[in-house]
């Protein structure tokens, strides 16, 4: 059985410049297959903000497509251009994008040792 995928859906601003939704052009539905908890990601993005530091929005969201349900995943606001023109007084600066997947060959933990710790 294969794992639920992460998913973007994309909405069609060419033909449709005003067709967004909440200001969003594009939705992230995170899997959180590597999650146990099912918090991590949106804990440290609400921890981030609560401190001062922008980090995107994000909620929990159960996805259903053609209405059989898809699963639990995490709604995150894409950080890109209209993340830094929204959130910051300029909206300049240098925005950096990681790489996935990263390699953990280096983690001298087990993955049973931290499943479920948030």
């Amino acid at each position: 059985m294969c794992n639920k995928l992460s998913l973007k859906v994309k909405f069609n601003t060419d033909d449709y410049p005003e067709r967004k939704f909440f200001g969003l052009k594009k939705l992230l539905f995170h899997s959180m297959n590597n999650d146990y908890s099912l918090l991590r990601e949106r804990l440290g993005y609400w921890i981030f903000r609560e401190m001062g530091v922008m980090g995107p929005r994000s909620v929990h969201a159960i996805v259903k497509i053609n209405g059989e349900v898809s699963g639990l995943y995490a709604l995150v606001e894409e950080v890109d251009g209209r993340f830094t023109r929204t959130n910051f007084e300029n909206g300049e600066g240098n925005l950096y994008k990681g790489i996935m997947p990263t390699d953990q060959g280096n983690n001298p933990y087990s993955e049973d040792e931290y499943r479920y710790v948030l």
